[in-house]
């Protein structure tokens, strides 16, 4: 079971305090990003909504989370494979270099939802020793969607350059592109061409 408080600096955070926070608020703050804290331990302190969704989608065979009653959320599931490898790995790291910041990364090709992109950083409060990694779960098709919404608006691309450009910034080649959008090559290539003019303007 999970404390009732943490202690960071003689200041006793809530929990609760916490919950509210990654509940309502991360989740409007980054839209496309899921957040994990986690413990040294392994255990999940808190996450977001958002984080929750990736984390079942890296489920083997994305199996639905049992909705048991009586059980909080972090008493349904483990952490994927995938985000306990790299808290390990960052707990290896922290070992071997203690007095580094050291932020690692991992891409995880999932079948039919893109790559999610995984972060974790250990979270400082003040002279307190680190006891916490905050894990950051992006799906890289989402972000390249809202990246690309973004740069239209910003660039004044027309809705075929934005649907272009949303799949280049996902790393699609140029023939990629043309089968899922059913166009030519030349028409990608020429939608590229007219993007990166603009985006220098």
């Amino acid at each position: 079971m999970f404390d009732t408080t943490i202690q960071f600096q003689n200041q006793a955070t809530s929990i609760d305090f916490l919950a509210m926070l990654f509940e309502t608020m991360l989740d409007r703050l980054f839209p496309s990003q899921g957040l994990l804290l986690i413990s040294r331990s392994g255990h999940v302190i808190q996450s977001s909504p958002n984080a929750r969704t990736l984390c079942q989608t890296l489920r083997p065979g994305h199996t639905p989370i049992k909705q048991e009653s009586g059980l909080s959320w972090p008493g349904r599931w483990a952490l994927p494979p995938q985000i306990r490898a790299l808290c390990k790995a960052m707990i290896d790291s922290r070992a071997e270099f203690p007095t580094q910041r050291i932020q690692l990364h991992d891409d995880i090709e999932v079948d039919g939802e893109g790559c999610i992109h995984l972060n974790g950083e250990w979270v400082d409060w003040g002279e307190a020793e680190s006891t916490y990694l905050l894990i950051t779960l992006e799906n890289l098709a989402e972000v390249s969607v809202q990246r690309a919404l973004f740069d239209a608006h910003r660039y004044q691309l027309t809705p075929r350059e934005t649907d272009v450009w949303q799949l280049a910034l996902q790393g699609y080649s140029y023939s990629a592109i043309a089968e899922q959008l059913f166009i030519s090559l030349n028409t990608v290539k020429r939608h590229m061409k007219n993007i990166h003019e603009k985006r220098r303007r």
